[in-house]
């Protein structure tokens, strides 16, 4: 499929529907990425964070973030991750018309940061450095805007399709 026109990419959100999507979709990650703070800025003992995200993530506290003496729920490598899949989200609709050059390349980018990810455990694990809570931060901050790239690709060409459908 070719690259959408950024007119068209900018008349997406001229769509009430699509809107509507987005919105759903950012509260959904809104709360996800609520729920990765655990119970440390509320002051109290909610045990739900920790187990909702105990399927996917280490959970050790020794390389996570604390908020009022609470470790997050989320290891740092987790919380860049679903920052940044939040917050480039949350930004598509100021950037998305600027990323339709790269659109092709979603894939590759989420590739790469994959193998960044992978060479820092690596490199962690056979000591060949020590990564802290910042370095891990920002390797998952790239996966997750990697992941957060790739449905932005998906949205603006299912929207593309759709509005192309309606004769627009």
């Amino acid at each position: 499929m070719s690259v959408p026109s950024r007119n068209m990419a900018l008349r997406i959100w001229e769509n009430l529907d699509q809107r509507g999507l987005y919105g759903g979709i950012l509260m959904a990650f809104t709360l996800l990425w609520v729920a990765t703070l655990g119970s440390g800025p509320w002051g109290t003992q909610w045990h739900w964070p920790y187990h909702l995200f105990h399927w996917v993530c280490h959970q050790d506290p020794h390389r996570s973030f604390w908020i009022n003496g609470q470790p997050m729920a989320v290891c740092s490598r987790c919380f860049g991750i679903y920052s940044s899949l939040f917050l480039g989200w949350l930004l598509l609709p100021l950037v998305g018309g600027k990323l339709l050059p790269f659109m092709r390349r979603t894939r590759y980018l989420l590739g790469v940061a994959f193998i960044v990810n992978v060479v820092d455990v690596a490199g962690h694990f056979f000591g060949l450095w020590d990564n802290t809570v910042w370095t891990r931060l920002a390797t998952g901050a790239l996966l997750g805007l990697a992941t957060a790239a790739i449905f932005a690709d998906e949205f603006i060409k299912t929207n593309v399709k759709y509005l192309s459908t309606k004769g627009e």
